[in-house]
């Protein structure tokens, strides 16, 4: 019999803001307002600025922008 592997992340409170942002699709519409060019050297669409600008206000705040990294270390980005 085959043993399923599970695993889990804490994602706090920004799970349910990221499962918010998803519902309403906030960064389809976002990109949609305002699109980006990967062709001039963009790595991230506005949306997904947005999003991470909005997840640093929610939840780390006491600290500097550029410190955003270290935060993030723990959490399942791929899901946010």
């Amino acid at each position: 019999m085959e043993e399923n592997k599970f695993s889990s992340h804490n994602l706090g409170h920004l799970g349910i803001i990221a499962g918010i942002f998803k519902k309403i699709k906030f960064k389809e519409r976002i990109d949609k307002l305002i699109p980006v060019s990967h062709e001039k050297g963009a790595k991230l669409t506005m949306g997904e600025r947005i999003m991470g600008m909005i997840y640093n206000a929610l939840g780390f705040i006491d600290n500097r922008l550029y410190m955003f990294s270290e935060f993030l270390e723990e959490k399942p980005v791929q899901r946010l």
